[in-house]
């Protein structure tokens, strides 16, 4: 086993331990920093995974390549932002409800098998462990949704674990489908359910089933993904959940469901032909587009509106993985890096508003560049950074899009689009706006933030700027792994 070897599974071995040493520490202080252990080993198998030749760990299990490099490394810094922000969040709990001290244990224990769960889900090249890996983050992050214990936050979660227990039942029945058929094409059982294995012999399984397991598997992981039809999950779980999970749900696991099904998507044209993803993701994806501008107009909930505001994002990757140009897929992993880090900071800036003024609604939310000038420069660069405006990332990445959509011929689309997003755009604009700079007529008290509280939000406005000015360490990786994704046109 070499250093890269052991590197690639840092995450999760470490993401391991410490999900028993915070379950089972009676300390405040420890256990946060020692969460702060798996962000570092993520960025350790970030670099090794990056460091030239694939890695392969147990057969096939575990791989690593750039793409692999790539989503570590958005895991990283957002689940950095993600712990730091908790720290916050659990001494506020704590000062309102001494006796939900307990708690810190469940929830910093929990936040580890999270990570640990998708940090398997990244490295792996198993469909039936990937399978498992994105099993379990819906089982901890199920807790997590519930951790206030309050009636919407257990309604949230089961509706969360029902939508999305329901499309992984989807998801198992399709691998086991696709294992039927490879079995039958002559691929050793032992390397049946390896993707690098299933595109080697993809020319032998153009069959019905291998068809209808693909088609499974893509409505299965799309529920995880948040896309419509199966996105009635995803406001209730992001309106109730922790700000930090939200983060960690909205900017790293969305996308981690649809890198699965972007790793699936070169097997799938090779074996039954491109029109089966394509064709899908095109449509689940102007529905979704569609479907979270219109739910953005009316709505009175901050914490719902970045939800939605997720569920229009994601429709643009999949709208990206659907045309499957070189341009494309570029412009949708630096759409998924970018929007990652900005929706990390539009939620860790929720969650310190709902700390201090113990609500979600946008009309109790006023005068915040008055109030307090932090969060209210931190919500602005997440909202220019999500409304796509330069020098932002995102300005980059969905005007590739739309010139890919344009050069495919798709122009019906491309007006559909870009009109659905012109809708979200007013919506998020007039929402912030009105928090922003609205002035009630009576006083209103001004909000402290602690250092604490800074720290996520600084780094992560830091962040959103480097990515979208200093491009070339970032190009870098997302080219690297744009190429080994192997489908691009």
């Amino acid at each position: 086993m070499t250093y890269r070897s052991i590197a690639l599974i840092l995450p999760i071995l470490t993401s391991i331990l410490l999900a028993i040493v915070t379950a089972t520490s009676r300390g405040r202080t420890l256990p946060r920093l020692l969460s702060l252990g798996t962000p570092i080993a993520l960025v350790i198998a970030s670099l090794a995974a990056s460091d030239g030749k694939a890695i392969r760990l147990i057969g096939s299990i575990f791989y690593g390549d750039a793409m692999t490099s790539f989503m570590l490394a958005v895991t990283a810094i957002v689940s950095f932002l993600a712990i730091v922000s908790s720290w916050s969040f659990l001494d506020f709990e704590i000062r309102s409800d001494p006796v939900r001290a307990s708690k810190q244990r469940q929830y910093l224990s929990l936040l580890q098998i999270f990570l640990g769960a998708m940090s398997i889900a990244i490295t792996s090249d198993n469909l039936g462990v990937i399978w498992v890996a994105v099993e379990a983050t819906t089982i901890s992050t199920a807790f997590l949704v519930a951790h206030k214990g309050t009636a919407k936050a257990l309604e949230a979660a089961w509706k969360y674990v029902i939508i999305c227990s329901f499309g992984i039942a989807l998801a198992f029945f399709g691998t086991v489908l696709v294992y039927f058929s490879a079995i039958h094409a002559g691929i050793s059982p032992s390397n049946a359910l390896d993707i690098h294995y299933l595109v080697r012999g993809a020319s032998r399984m153009h069959n019905d089933a291998t068809r209808l397991g693909l088609g499974l598997i893509l409505l299965g992981y799309s529920a995880k993904v948040g896309l419509v039809p199966f996105h009635t999950w995803l406001a209730d779980a992001h309106s109730q959940a922790p700000a930090p999970v939200s983060a960690l749900m909205s900017g790293v696991l969305l996308s981690v469901a649809f890198t699965i099904i972007l790793r699936l998507e070169r097997f799938s044209s090779l074996s039954v032909g491109p029109g089966l993803f394509q064709n899908g993701l095109l449509v689940m994806a102007l529905a979704s587009i569609l479907t979270a501008a219109l739910l953005m107009v009316g709505q009175k909930d901050f914490k719902r509106l970045f939800a939605y505001s997720s569920i229009e994002n994601m429709g643009v990757i999949a709208i990206a993985g659907s045309i499957g140009t070189r341009i494309a897929l570029y412009a949708l992993l630096l759409q998924i890096f970018a929007h990652g880090v900005a929706k990390a900071i539009a939620f860790i800036s929720a969650g310190i508003m709902q700390m201090h003024i113990g609500s979600t609604d946008i009309s109790d939310v006023i005068a915040l560049t008055r109030r307090t000038p932090m969060i209210a420069l931190t919500l602005s660069v997440a909202m220019l950074a999500l409304l796509g405006f330069p020098p932002f990332a995102i300005f980059s990445s969905e005007t590739s899009i739309a010139y890919s959509l344009g050069t495919s011929g798709e122009s019906v689309i491309l007006v559909l689009v870009s009109l659905a997003l012109l809708i979200g755009f007013g919506s998020l604009a007039r929402h912030v706006g009105r928090m922003l700079f609205f002035e009630a007529a009576t006083t209103v008290s001004t909000i402290s933030i602690s250092i604490t509280d800074s720290i996520p939000l600084v780094v992560g406005i830091g962040l959103s700027l480097y990515i979208g000015i200093v491009t070339s360490p970032i190009s870098q990786l997302v080219s690297q792994a744009t190429y080994t994704l192997g489908f691009a046109k």
